[in-house]
């Protein structure tokens, strides 16, 4: 549980999906996000920049995220309970995000000025089968942000980078 880690990220439209009918595409800049929403990211990266995921090449997208991870207190407080780690991890993000007065409309305007996407992400490690549920409130929270959520599973390599910038 100390390697889940829990995110609100943005991702821009990738190279692959603009097309060539000259429609102008505006791809954001984590210092245009940090600008827009007011805080800072936690981790990014631009296009062009190395593409953290794949860990080949560079990135045909831009991304952008804050996110937080379990305290080595929380984990043993957790006692092996995934579904009260994942409810954890959802409170801080949302009282991290309300801290930084990060609102549903904030996230609108990026999405009305950018070409991209945002949603809530939780990556677990790649040799962990966890079971967890996301509790009602922590779906209705993500339904007034107007979000989606993804979980996605990440080696112990990529999950360590992330946690170094994420918030405990």
């Amino acid at each position: 549980m100390e390697r889940f880690i829990l995110n609100l990220a943005f991702y821009s439209m990738p190279k692959s999906l603009i097309s060539d009918s000259g429609e102008d595409y505006i791809i954001f800049t984590n210092e245009e996000i940090d600008k827009t929403l007011r805080t800072h990211s936690a981790f990014h990266f631009n296009r062009d920049d190395l593409n953290f995921f794949s860990q080949h090449g560079n990135a045909a997208y831009s991304y952008w995220c804050q996110s937080v991870s379990l305290t080595k207190e929380e984990v043993a407080w957790c006692n092996d309970s995934h579904d009260l780690a994942v409810g954890i991890l959802f409170n801080k993000l949302r009282l991290n995000l309300q801290e930084d007065g990060v609102t549903a409309g904030r996230i609108k305007n990026i999405d009305q000025q950018f070409d991209c996407r945002c949603q809530i992400e939780l990556f677990f490690p790649d040799d962990n089968r966890a079971i967890f549920k996301v509790q009602r409130i922590d779906l209705n929270w993500m339904a007034d942000m107007h979000l989606d959520f993804e979980f996605r599973m990440l080696s112990d390599s990529l999950l360590e980078e992330l946690k170094k910038h994420s918030l405990s």
